[in-house]
């Protein structure tokens, strides 16, 4: 798992280099099926592993106690915690043309 982090961390770089690269599409919807294809089973094993592992070792009390550190920790990054990198990310969907989920919505 902890491979897989350091390894999307640095995908998620080179998406980040190439949405700003117009000729580099090809190389850029590359490096999001890596992402994908890594992302999708490793969030699979962290929501039905991990995540309940950890959940009955610390408790319902210690958990919620560890969410607000966490969440405490996020709002004081340099990039401005989750809802910085939710206004990132939907700039890059904007410029790919896939913000609009309506448009990949079957009728």
């Amino acid at each position: 798992m902890t491979a897989q982090h350091q390894a999307g961390r640095r995908v998620t770089a080179d998406v980040l280099r190439l949405a700003k690269v117009e000729a580099s599409r090809k190389q850029l919807a590359a490096s999001l099926r890596s992402f994908i294809r890594m992302y999708e089973p490793h969030a699979a094993r962290e929501d039905t592993v991990l995540f309940p592992a950890f959940r009955e070792l610390v408790g319902e009390k210690e958990l919620a106690k560890l969410q607000d550190v966490f969440e405490d920790k996020e709002k004081a990054l340099p990039h401005g915690g989750f809802e910085k990198m939710v206004d990132e990310v939907a700039k890059i969907e904007q410029a790919l043309g896939i913000y609009d989920l309506a448009k990949f919505t079957p009728a």
